[in-house]
């Protein structure tokens, strides 16, 4: 589940294509997209919790690894990003 901030959830939609990195593979960059984003803000963290769907066949992405999460947009990258635990 990635975590979106506040500032950031007009900009997220679902279906959204994203782009994943993390310093475990620098250079690497995954593509995934938003499967479903929650309705209900976290009242403790206040943030929007989404669901993204993403290959990942060489189990190179484990879960609980920190990851960067860029949301694309009409194939520009946004300047939002959120940080992901798997």
């Amino acid at each position: 589940m990635a975590n979106i901030y506040t500032s950031n959830i007009a900009e997220i939609k679902e279906g959204m294509p994203v782009n994943i990195t993390t310093l475990s593979y620098p250079g690497k960059t995954f593509q995934g997209k938003v499967s479903v984003l929650s309705q209900v803000m976290d009242n403790d963290s206040k943030v929007l919790q989404a669901r993204i769907v993403m290959p990942n066949k060489d189990l190179l992405l484990k879960p609980g690894m920190m990851v960067d999460i860029t949301a694309v947009k009409m194939n520009r990258p946004c300047k939002s990003a959120c940080r992901k635990m798997l």
